[in-house]
């Protein structure tokens, strides 16, 4: 699984059922190669043999040789999250069924990682409901601007993470 960073490339790399020492092979996967390829264009690819296509760079020293392939994108709402990769399929070449359940994982993990981010959403438009309520209703039932403009003050700084509010009132009109 690789985790894109905010200027390109890979920033994590989590790999599971390596059997290796990945200390020996000197660092994670940079992004280049055929996962850059996925990066660039991510789109769903398989391929039989990695180590034949244009854009392979080979491994570093170390590395376990790995030949079938099948890249996704993982996807939260509209952006590209990361990619799922699956290699070395012990049966030979991956199957297009290979790569449907690939891509059904990445969505279940796109949602997996959507869903804490919707929960604060949710909450957060809740806790704001909950502070424009009282306003509105002081407004509307007419025991004041000023009693309004108060609730303003104290609870605006919450709705928007902010630490201080200040209100200017202008002064009364001078005849």
């Amino acid at each position: 699984l690789g985790v894109l960073g905010r200027h390109g490339g890979l920033s994590t790399f989590v790999t599971s059922g390596f059997d290796g020492d990945a200390a020996r092979i000197g660092h994670h996967p940079r992004g280049l190669g055929i996962l850059g390829l996925l990066i660039r264009d991510p789109r769903p690819l398989r391929m039989a043999d990695l180590t034949e296509h244009p854009e392979s760079v080979g491994f570093p020293d170390g590395h376990p040789p790995m030949r079938s392939f099948v890249g996704v994108p993982i996807r939260v709402r509209d952006r590209v999250y990361g990619n799922l990769y699956v290699t070395e399929n012990r049966e030979g070449d991956f199957s297009e069924g290979a790569e449907q359940l690939a891509i059904a994982l990445a969505a279940m993990a796109g949602a997996a990682i959507d869903n804490p981010f919707l929960y604060g959403e949710t909450r957060r438009r809740g806790q704001s409901l909950d502070a424009l309520l009282p306003i509105s209703g002081e407004i509307v039932s007419g025991s004041g601007v000023d009693r309004g403009i108060e609730l303003v003050a104290a609870r605006g700084p919450g709705l928007v993470g902010a630490d201080l509010a200040v209100i200017c009132v202008p002064p009364p009109p001078v005849d």
